[in-house]
């Protein structure tokens, strides 16, 4: 599935998804009270594709924010998306298919030393609305 429909990307442009979702994964983490020691490293569930980034856990694919399943990272145009799958009232094993049915913009947490989760979860909630 080529959504992205334009030049492979660079290697700084994976570096800075890469960064990001370290970022995201340990800010969410540190708001649950999950010691450093314990987090999820980013770059041991995640995996470069033909168009951005992917989860690639080996079991579900999918790093959950609250009841949001991240899937893929990828650009569109100047925009950074996180896409996956709202679960309102699914479960995540009922999570399997591949085409995400939702997206966030990211695009605001790129240039953020530090990720607002704060805001990170109101972008998460707004999704069906």
């Amino acid at each position: 599935m080529n959504i992205n429909k334009r030049k492979p990307l660079t290697s700084l442009e994976y570096a800075g998804m890469e960064s990001l979702l370290d970022r995201i994964i340990n800010a969410y983490e540190e708001y649950q009270g999950i010691p450093e020691y314990d987090r999820t490293p980013a770059k041991e569930v995640s995996r470069r594709a033909e168009n951005g980034m992917e989860i690639f856990d080996g079991e579900y694919n999918c790093y959950r924010i609250e009841d949001f399943l991240v899937k893929c990272f990828f650009p569109i145009g100047d925009t950074l998306v996180m896409a996956g799958h709202r679960l309102t009232g699914r479960e995540k094993e009922e999570c399997f298919d591949p085409v995400p049915d939702a997206m966030i913009d990211v695009t605001e947490f790129l240039d953020e030393t530090y990720i607002d989760v704060d805001r990170l979860l109101e972008k998460v909630s707004q999704i069906d609305k």
